[in-house]
């Protein structure tokens, strides 16, 4: 069993006993100094074990002398961390971080992508101490090293064997247990999929002018499920007698053999020499058996042109093949387009990196909350909670409470929105267990319902229901102002999980539909993309013109007579008094 800081103070006690009897220098001297070898024989000790320890000893009945040397023996073992390498841990156990490009800067992965590369492991080893990794997890190790393998493939180099990401995985610990880069943040046990989480102090800390570049590279958990961080691993030569990368047909992890040779043919530039480490001289050698051919690599246009040259070379022998239509040619409506024009359906390009349609995806808020989304739900159910307690007319005095209101002259149809509140409505919205309502209607309506509920539904009995609908209205209101202000990093993330389980806690999340769940992607995204794109801006705006195109004959000059009648169309409008 280890030895604990409550070892030490029971010790220490057992010492003060013993010298009450007899209190002989040389006696106290030699206690003394086999306490302090047992701190010393203890190697997981942690920062408040020590402040337990020289709390103990300031208590203890030992002589200011005495109790000053014990105190400085104890601080100096505390800046070793017991065995004299390392500083003493605040967390006991390995730490765990995955998606360790998100934490890279955009100058580093820029580096990792075109940089050279004996330098990547030294980068990402940079990054973690910075980050405050003081061990690594078995998965961490993983992840790293899966990010040196992408950035293999990203100079053009082969997809490596068990044997060699093996290799890889025990030379980069071995370079990360010889860093000395010191981190200005204290580590934590588990790091989360993005460091914006964590809070703006902590990336000030961490990053200074810099930001995170927030990246999710989606074939990273592929390429990490094929590397060897274990001698066991089947993968391994020595556990297995067939080597991945001995096939012929296919290189290691189902890269194609072609493929990796076209790969290799796009990089022009020698690789440099790995260079020797900072830390106790060691030399790697991450990447000089693997060495692609002498080339420089080239644009990102050149090295299109290349890839669709060898495309077209290739369709001689085999037919060519099909891919979904990006146009049409006229008079051939759907006709599909051949892959080499079809840049979604490009292998080079998606192993490159380049093509990553996935990490473009978000979810349209519009949708999510306002067109058959969570408001309508949670409005409908508010309502009727407050109903069936202590309000059971609010349905009619919330359409009459709607009359009251005027509305902007630019929302014509807001003035009838009270008619979404009439009996032979509010029938609709029972049966459908939602309010029917179009978007815009919604985005009219959800302050107004806010403020009568804030205003009248004073009863405890409403309380809950209100507050449910409060909390999913401040997460439209963070939505809709993020256009002009984008929240605070995990702002809208707070208001989206407090919405949620206030909601939980109303026993509605049993009816909880798929578009409750997407509100929790918005955060993500919004730290992604620096905003987040709605289906606001072209709704409706059809109708004006098909008011005129679909009376039009004169097909010779359409385009031309449709551009006239809607330009006198808006000249007319613009000159009413309201406008």
């Amino acid at each position: 069993m280890a030895w604990t800081s409550k070892d030490f103070i029971n010790e220490l006690q057992d010492v003060e006993e013993l010298l009450a009897f007899k209190s002989a220098p040389a006696l106290q001297e030699s206690l003394l100094i086999a306490l302090l070898k047992k701190v010393d024989c203890s190697n997981n000790l942690l920062a408040s074990d020590y402040a337990s320890m020289l709390e103990a000893i300031t208590k203890s009945s030992l002589g200011d002398t005495k109790k000053q040397w014990l105190q400085d023996k104890i601080m100096e073992r505390a800046a070793e961390g017991g065995k004299g390498s390392k500083g003493s841990k605040i967390v006991n156990s390995p730490q765990s971080l995955v998606n360790v490009a998100a934490y890279m800067t955009e100058a580093e992965i820029q580096q990792l992508m075109t940089g050279e590369i004996t330098k990547a492991p030294h980068l990402i080893v940079q990054r973690l101490r910075l980050l405050g990794l003081t061990s690594i997890k078995e998965d961490t190790k993983r992840y790293c090293v899966a990010l040196l393998v992408q950035s293999m493939l990203w100079h053009g180099m082969q997809m490596p064997d068990g044997d060699y990401t093996y290799m890889l995985a025990t030379q980069f610990t071995s370079l990360f247990q010889a860093s000395k880069i010191q981190s200005k943040v204290a580590p934590l046990k588990v790091y989360p999929q993005l460091p914006t989480v964590l809070g703006q102090d902590w990336l000030e800390k961490v990053y200074g002018e810099e930001k995170p570049s927030l990246k999710t590279f989606p074939q990273l958990p592929e390429i990490a499920s094929q590397v060897c961080v274990r001698s066991t691993n089947s993968n391994l030569s020595k556990n297995s007698k067939t080597r991945l990368q001995g096939k012929q047909s296919s290189s290691a992890h189902g890269f194609p053999a072609d493929f990796m040779q076209a790969l290799r043919d796009l990089v022009h530039k020698p690789l440099a020499e790995p260079s020797a480490s900072s830390a106790q001289g060691m030399k790697l050698t991450f990447f000089n058996q693997q060495a692609s051919p002498k080339k420089a690599l080239p644009s990102s246009v050149s090295a299109l042109d290349i890839m669709k040259e060898k495309q077209q070379m290739g369709q001689a022998s085999s037919p060519p093949k099909r891919a979904l239509a990006l146009t049409n040619e006229p008079g051939k409506n759907g006709k599909p387009l051949d892959q080499e024009n079809a840049l979604l359906m490009s292998k080079p390009l998606e192993h490159l990196g380049l093509l990553r349609p996935a990490t473009g995806y978000v979810h349209d808020w519009m949708h999510a909350l306002c067109s058959n989304g969570v408001l309508c739900y949670i409005m409908q159910w508010a309502l009727e909670a407050i109903a069936t307690t202590d309000m059971p007319n609010i349905w009619s005095t919330f359409c009459q409470y709607l009359q009251l209101w005027v509305w902007p002259g630019n929302l014509p149809g807001s003035a009838a929105s009270h008619k979404l509140f009439e009996a032979k409505k509010v029938e609709t919205h029972k049966k459908n267990e939602k309010l029917v309502m179009s978007a815009s209607e919604m985005l009219s309506i959800y302050p107004v319902l806010a403020y009568f509920m804030e205003t009248c539904c004073v009863l405890p009995a409403c309380d809950v229901p209100k507050q449910v609908y409060l909390a999913w209205c401040h997460v439209l209101d963070l939505l809709v102002a993020s256009t002009q202000h984008l929240p605070k990093p995990g702002q809208l993330l707070q208001a989206v999980q407090k919405a949620l389980a206030l909601t939980k806690a109303a026993g509605w999340a049993g009816s909880m539909r798929p578009k409750f769940h997407w509100c929790l992607h918005f955060e993500q995204a919004l730290q992604q993309f620096d905003g987040l794109p709605s289906c606001w801006s072209l709704e409706r705006k059809h109708k004006v013109a098909r008011r005129y195109g679909s009376g039009l004959y004169n097909t010779n000059r359409y385009e031309d007579t449709l551009l006239r009648e809607l330009t006198c169309d808006h000249l007319a409008h613009l000159k009413q008094e309201a406008a």
